[in-house]
């Protein structure tokens, strides 16, 4: 012992700074060993006389130097066996019936608590240090994070989001881990994708959520995960449901192009949309017409969507319609491109005459608007004497009302006299068919036949065809919308040749009982 190590133990003491004491007979031992050479003193055996013949409090075992580990340090016996029966804080009785530290990630009081961390990071007394396992709470990995069981619900799905739902988190009904639970995260990725992509965090024990942003015509998976209160509170994600988001909507397409080659008939020309989706290609075209003013609708669905031409027959004779346009693919259909046209003309029907006066002859020329006249450029007015060997017409042209209708006033003929008048409707087609007929005119003190101011003859004339099937007389009431005056007029018909149709006709002024005689010719 000493600064320099140079100076002798005294009597009695051994070992590395003279610490330890000697347990020799004589009371001397070897300074450096401490092995006595007379024996060892009465309660001490051994080869260097340290064992004592009774183990001090806490230590047990040949050379008395196995701790007992016994709760509140109490003593053991020469076999480690606690005089109070319980172990120290992680020790535990495994098979010698000494008390042994916890094994296999257990830890605490008779290592009935389990690790849920690798064992490298489980301390025999207070258990983990960090590097928890999954699902359980840093850093004591004590607490069991929660864990959602249940199925979520996909109420509704469209092209970018889906609506998801699901039953909040309860043990009873078979969730695990340990609560409260103060909100949800729903975790979602593509059907494709190994890891989940996104996340969603809900701040709310709401149970329902509108996932937002995700691609058209795309398979997605979906879970939800629970959270308890804390940093890193969350869960694991539970069960995985599987949705598809529908597909997108086309594109408009181009504004349709509406042309005829035959008069009834309307082609509808279209074209396909430029951006098309690929992953949603079309299933087919809709295509809506309809007169219009009129509430009445057609449709066709074209499903070759390489067709991009209808033709429809059977419509009416230069007559305005609108046409409406769209596509669709499996899922949805396309906003609708609209367009109006007309039909084509035709050679046009006789028009509307009406004798209004005789003194001077007034002619009330109309068509009621009816596409079967087509667009009136003009009306065609020819007429002459009905005189032997007179065979020059005197032309005349009316441009029509917007409402389709003229006026003609002959202040120039000569009264007593027959004349001989046609009448004909003028479109882009040519001039129509002719209404003809023959007028006397008598002066208004001379005959009584035309004493009343308003004398109304009127023909309505929509196609030949309803006139030739004619074969009976008939009571006709016509309406003079420009007069507001009711007339009667009852026909005796008697064709004369194939070629014409002759009608006798006896005009009655619903005034008075004059009659007078008229004859009117269709070509």
């Amino acid at each position: 012992m000493g600064t320099n190590c140079d100076t002798s133990c005294v009597a009695g003491k051994f070992g590395a700074g003279c610490t330890q004491r000697c347990n020799c007979a004589s009371g001397t031992c070897d300074p450096f060993t401490g092995k006595c050479g007379d024996g060892c003193m009465t309660s001490f055996s051994g080869a260097f006389c340290q064992v004592p013949a009774v183990c001090p409090i806490g230590y047990y075992g040949p050379l008395c130097s196995l701790k007992c580990h016994c709760k509140d340090d109490v003593s053991c016996d020469s076999h480690g066996a606690c005089s109070n029966g319980q172990c120290a804080l992680g020790y535990t009785v495994y098979k010698n019936g000494s008390c042994e530290s916890c094994r296999y990630s257990s830890f605490g009081a008779d290592c009935n608590e389990t690790c849920n961390c690798p064992e490298v990071y489980c301390h025999f007394e207070k258990g983990c240090y960090g590097k928890c396992f999954v699902g359980w709470l840093e850093p004591t990995c004590n607490t069991e994070l929660p864990v959602y069981s249940g199925r979520p619900i996909i109420d509704e799905t469209n092209d970018t989001s889906v609506i998801v739902r699901w039953r909040p988190w309860d043990t009873d009904f078979g969730d695990r881990g340990d609560g409260p639970v103060i909100g949800y995260v729903i975790f979602y990725k593509k059907s494709h994708d190994r890891d989940w992509s996104d996340r969603i965090d809900s701040t709310n024990v709401s149970t329902q959520f509108t996932v937002k942003g995700l691609a058209s015509n795309t398979e997605y998976e979906l879970s939800i995960a629970a959270v308890r209160p804390g940093i890193g509170g969350q869960g694991r994600p539970g069960t995985i449901v599987g949705f598809k988001t529908r597909c997108s909507c086309p594109s408009a397409l181009d504004s349709p192009i509406i042309f005829t080659e035959s008069p009834k008939q309307m082609i509808i020309n279209w074209s396909t949309p430029s951006d098309d989706n690929v992953t949603c290609p079309l299933t087919h075209f809709n295509i809506f017409y309809f007169e219009v003013g009129s509430d009445s609708r057609r449709s066709h669905v074209i499903s070759d969507v390489n067709t991009t031409t209808l033709t429809i027959n059977n419509m009416k004779t230069y007559t305005q319609y609108a046409v409406e346009i769209s596509s669709s693919n499996k899922d949805c259909e396309g906003p609708k491109s609209s367009t109006k046209g007309f039909t084509s003309e035709e050679k046009a029907a006789p028009p509307i005459v009406a004798i209004v006066d005789s003194s001077p002859i007034n002619l009330h020329i109309g068509t009621n608007n009816l596409g079967i006249f087509g667009n009136i450029k003009y009306f065609n007015i020819r007429y002459r004497q009905d005189t032997t060997g007179d065979s020059n017409w005197i032309s005349d042209e009316l441009p029509p009302t917007r409402d389709g209708s003229a006026i003609w006033i002959g202040h120039h003929l000569t009264q007593d006299k027959l004349y001989n008048f046609k009448v004909s409707v003028e479109n882009g087609v040519g001039s129509g068919k002719w209404f003809e007929f023959a007028v006397t005119l008598k002066d208004k003190g001379k005959d009584t036949q035309w004493s009343s101011s308003f004398l109304i003859v009127g023909f309505v004339l929509l196609s030949i065809s309803v006139f030739v099937n004619i074969a009976c007389c008939r009571r006709v009431k016509l309406t003079s919308r420009k007069l507001n005056q009711r007339m009667c007029i009852s026909q005796d018909i008697q064709p004369k040749s194939t070629n014409e149709h002759i009608y006798e006709t006896t005009l009655q002024n619903t005034n008075d009982s004059s009659n007078i005689y008229m004859t009117a010719i269709f070509k």
